[in-house]
């Protein structure tokens, strides 16, 4: 079931996962939330939030094809070809996405389980190391309908913090930033 044409491109998880998860979960793409950190307040985007009754899922969407350099710490590195592209750890950048969405949740009371996965949308990208946050489109579905089967919230709680995170984002995130499925 996957849109083996759009890989490429920006949204192509939210697509996929739209039309693979059917109405376990529900997903938010693009909430923008307020942090504050020992350097300031910021706004930080959280591109997408797969919701359901096993938790809150962030993933980070990858369009990257070749060897993968994936330390756990530290810049990693694309090679394709001759080139060698630099990159933030998408594992810290999403650690930093989950605990703000945590303290924000925990500011009002509301409790769930929030993971972070690492997803790859080409087929032909390989790894250094197997990390087990790091998931190709494909078996990223298989990881969020197992960790959805974990029966942690009930159906009016997964629309209260669908609500409640829809509600941080500030209107200037652009165009529709959720899909109810």
């Amino acid at each position: 079931m996957l849109l083996s044409g759009e890989r490429g491109k920006e949204g192509f998880l939210f697509e996929l996962f739209s039309s693979a998860l059917g109405r376990k979960c529900r997903i938010l793409k693009n909430i923008y939330i307020r942090y504050e950190d020992n350097r300031g307040a910021g706004m930080m985007c959280i591109p997408l939030i797969v919701i359901g009754s096993g938790g809150i899922l962030i993933a980070e969407e990858k369009h990257m094809h070749g060897f993968i350099e994936d330390p756990m710490r530290g810049d990693w590195r694309q090679f394709s070809g001759n080139r060698i592209i630099q990159f933030s750890n998408p594992i810290e950048v999403n650690s930093k996405r989950i605990k703000e969405l945590e303290k924000l949740m925990r500011d009002r009371g509301f409790k769930a389980d929030v993971k972070g996965i690492v997803v790859f949308t080409y087929k032909d990208v390989r790894f250094k190391n197997r990390l087990k946050q790091v998931y190709s489109a494909e078996s990223s579905v298989k990881y969020i309908r197992s960790f959805m089967n974990n029966k942690c919230l009930t159906s009016s709680q997964v629309k209260s913090l669908c609500v409640f995170i829809r509600r941080q984002s500030p209107k200037f995130s652009g165009g529709n930033n959720s899909k109810k499925i």
